[in-house]
């Protein structure tokens, strides 16, 4: 190139002076080529060089320069070319070991990326097994979202690292891998996979979106963590969305007026947990619930727990007792840690706690605070009750409780336990609480979370304790006064006991409730214990049943 410009600058004495203005140029690039680049494969022309040229000859770059397409041998790796040991042996992003690219950078980049798709495909039939067609690899690749530039390079360099990702796969792997090995469990190559679990909770049948410094994490162990700043209430909580004013948490966002709407069977204004097929929304009280068959009594009912032998429903749920925060003791709880430094609470030290003076009545005694009279502490006696048109009888009075038929008053809500009637859709004696186009219907026809059946014997009715309805109590309560230590009784005894029985059940109850009464029946047990031996044949008092009054 040197020769060919002194030639050029005597047959052209005037161009002279642009030789001389460019030389310097062409030997420090030529010294750069030589010293810090690469040795190019073939001659570079700089641009100075050029215009020195078109200015020499006169002419146009065009006439100069004849484009040509040149294929560049890349040089080869240690591993050998192809395989998958070869290509998974360490981090690259370059074309495969004796891959040719050909071409404009355009051309080199886009193979590079057909390269790393090749590999990916190559390594997931090979992991996978001879089942695995091409086409299904590439179909799944891109349901992980594995298959555009960003994602594909990420884990192109997480498979080299790790050749074993498939089998024992790393907590710190790409989101896309986490996507991948689900999907080939789904399409039928779960024995030849090994699913990620969340680093914190171990959980492998969800997604794990999150990032953590322990690995891959679900959405909700890592929010569970992650405290900041409510717009709304001022203090630091698990942010769930964001509304104009800012981020909220969890507990405003529950009380959000923006998420509370009309229920379409009760009316009250709550939260829409359920929706129908014709579009009525329905609050978490009257949605359906799904019923399960109970493994301990056999019925359909909603679950109110689980045991080891399966569901159960709410009557049949065991209550374990916990210890409690205040006292000490191992009870029921009746208010549960709330994980803001609130314990679990037992009955009793609940009782406890709501203990004040009555703003109405002024004795001290359990009650609430009525938000309806600024906050003011009620007994419950005194306490303000809601006012509104009950659903049964139509009057306005103080409302007891609310079924999928509407508000119930107290006199209501007692008749109807007391009377259960017939079902228009099962036909069965029941307690009604709901309405359908064929009349009043019962709650396992409506499908709420709501149980009225005795423990023991199974009728609906009203409960008096311990899940048991009135009779039953009262058969207990009889029989464990009249009877010995071994649960026996005396003939002349049992009687006594269906004597008693006959009588309306609460008034039994509260009769045996009398602790005059009480001894006496027990001295007359403990009496015939010692007059009348009993004989393994006499078990205590099944009065004939009669039905509920």
């Amino acid at each position: 190139m040197l020769l060919l410009l002194i030639i050029l600058s005597q047959i052209v004495p005037h161009a002279a002076h642009l030789f001389v203005l460019h030389v310097d140029r062409l030997v420090s690039r030529s010294v750069l080529d030589h010293g810090q680049r690469p040795a190019p494969s073939g001659q570079r022309l700089s641009m100075d060089i050029l215009v020195a040229l078109c200015d020499i000859l006169g002419c146009t770059p065009n006439d100069l320069i004849e484009p040509q397409v040149v294929n560049e041998q890349v040089r080869k790796t240690a591993d050998g070319p192809g395989g998958f040991g070869s290509d998974y042996g360490a981090p690259h992003r370059h074309p495969q070991a004796g891959a040719t690219v050909t071409g404009s950078p355009t051309h080199r980049r886009k193979g590079e990326l057909e390269a790393a798709r090749q590999r990916l495909i190559v390594f997931v039939q090979t992991a996978v097994g001879p089942a695995m067609t091409a086409e299904q690899a590439q179909e799944l690749l891109i349901q992980a979202k594995a298959w555009n530039k960003a994602n594909l390079y990420r884990l192109d360099e997480h498979l080299a690292e790790h050749p074993d990702a498939f089998f024992a796969p790393s907590p710190h792997c790409p989101k896309t891998l986490s996507r991948l090995l689900p999907l080939l469990v789904g399409a039928g190559f779960g024995d030849a996979v090994v699913l990620l679990g969340c680093a914190r909770c171990g959980r492998s049948d969800i997604p794990l979106p999150r990032q953590a410094p322990e690995g891959r994490c679900c959405d909700w162990c890592v929010a569970s963590k992650e405290l900041r700043r409510c717009v709304r209430c001022h203090r630091d909580g698990h942010i769930v969305t964001r509304r104009e004013e800012g981020a909220i948490c969890r507990e405003c966002y529950r009380t959000d007026p923006e998420r509370m709407t009309e229920c379409g069977r009760c009316g009250r204004v709550r939260q829409v947990s359920h929706r129908l097929d014709d579009g009525t929304v329905l609050c978490h009280g009257c949605k359906p619930r799904r019923l399960r068959q109970c493994s301990n009594c056999g019925r359909l009912a909603p679950a109110g727990g689980a045991t080891d032998k399966g569901p159960v429903c709410r009557a049949c749920r065991p209550d374990l007792p916990r210890r409690c925060g205040i006292c000490g003791e191992m009870r029921i709880i009746n208010i549960r840690a709330d994980g803001n430094g609130q314990p679990d609470i037992c009955l009793d030290c609940a009782r406890k706690r709501r203990v004040g003076d009555c703003v109405v009545c002024g004795r001290h005694l359990p009650g609430v605070k009525a938000r309806r009279a600024d906050g003011a502490f009620h007994c419950h006696s005194c306490a303000p009750k809601r006012l509104l048109e009950c659903g049964i009888c139509g009057e306005t009075k103080p409302i007891k409780t609310w079924w999928p038929l509407g508000p119930v008053c107290g006199g209501c809500y007692d008749l109807r336990r007391l009377h259960p009637a017939f079902c228009a859709d099962c036909g069965e004696a029941r307690v009604l609480v709901a309405t359908s186009e064929a009349g009043d219907i019962c709650v396992r026809c409506a499908g709420v979370d709501l149980d009225f059946a005795c423990r023991t014997c199974g009728e609906e009715g009203k409960l008096h304790s311990a899940g048991q309805c009135e009779r039953c109590a009262a058969t207990n309560a009889v029989n464990e006064l009249l009877s010995a230590a071994d649960g026996t009784m005396t003939p002349h005894l049992r009687s006594l006991a269906a004597a008693l029985l006959s009588a309306y059940p609460n008034v039994v109850i509260r009769w045996t409730q009398n602790d005059q009464i009480a001894r006496i029946l027990g001295e007359l047990g403990a009496a015939a214990d010692r007059n009348h031996p009993r004989t393994s044949g006499h078990a205590a008092a099944e009065p004939e049943r009669s039905p509920h009054p």
